[in-house]
């Protein structure tokens, strides 16, 4: 039998996001649930860039204040979560720090 080699953490934002974004391709998912995942977690991080990974809890929670229509914020929420879910089972961030 084979063995499986676990990957070593992601320490940027930017190898984070490309790690999880081939873990949803693998999943073959629509087009536009990539793309909105990709599109979401790239404006947090653009707007909060050192809050990766430490800083989260309060970055996350100006980001979602912003005014924004209901559907706008859902779909950010929905994206934002899945993506820190993924870190979180990856062990990038911990509880802790979330």
């Amino acid at each position: 039998m084979s063995k499986i080699y676990k990957l070593t953490a992601p320490v940027t934002w930017e190898s984070a996001l490309n790690e999880f974004l081939l873990f949803r391709q693998a999943q073959e998912l629509s087009q536009n649930t990539l793309k909105d995942n990709e599109r979401f977690v790239r404006l947090f991080l653009k707007h909060y860039p050192n809050s990766f990974p430490d800083g989260l809890n309060k970055a996350v929670y100006e980001f979602m204040r912003r005014e924004v229509a209901p559907a706008t914020y859902n779909l950010r929420l929905i994206n934002l979560k899945i993506f820190f879910n993924w870190c979180l089972q990856k062990g990038i961030i911990t509880p802790g720090r979330v």
